[in-house]
């Protein structure tokens, strides 16, 4: 049995618009049997339906794909924003979260995931969705803490 060339088989990627008829210049522009794999890795995050962003050291997003900034609803600055782009955060209950309590600062202060916290993101229209932050932690090659990436 002859496996064909991994390479050929993936193509590009297709998102649920290209694949209806929609807007094929996406598909272009997803095309990567060329690209380099971190490359191929990016373009595929920045497509899944679940909210992916990562925050350095320090707190500063450093990466949002298209869910996160739905969940939000707002794309907020890259190396600007601190924590989280949401413009306010509520406890379950509805009351307000205070920074230093949402599960990506205690992970970040605490060196020690804080999965399955549930929280409400508020959109500036006023707008607010319910969502379960699982943060892990990132580590560099030399082992020291380099951020978080929460989904």
């Amino acid at each position: 049995m002859r496996i064909p060339d991994q390479r050929h088989a993936v193509g590009t990627i297709e998102t649920d618009r290209t694949r209806e008829g929609g807007d094929r210049s996406a598909a272009g522009e997803a095309t990567w049997v060329d690209a380099p794999p971190d490359e191929q890795f990016r373009r595929i995050v920045e497509k899944i339906s679940a909210p992916i962003y990562v925050v350095d050291v320090d707190g500063r997003l450093t990466f949002c794909n298209e869910a996160a900034t739905a969940l939000w609803g707002r794309r907020p600055p890259l190396g600007e924003t601190r924590r989280c782009g949401s413009w306010r955060l509520y406890w379950p209950d509805g009351s307000p979260m205070p920074p230093g309590e949402r599960a990506l600062a205690l992970t970040l202060k605490k060196r020690d995931p804080v999965r399955g916290a549930k929280a409400i993101a508020e959109h500036r229209n006023g707008e607010r969705v319910p969502f379960l932050a699982e943060p892990t932690l990132l580590f560099d090659a030399d082992g020291a803490l380099a951020g978080v990436v929460n989904l």
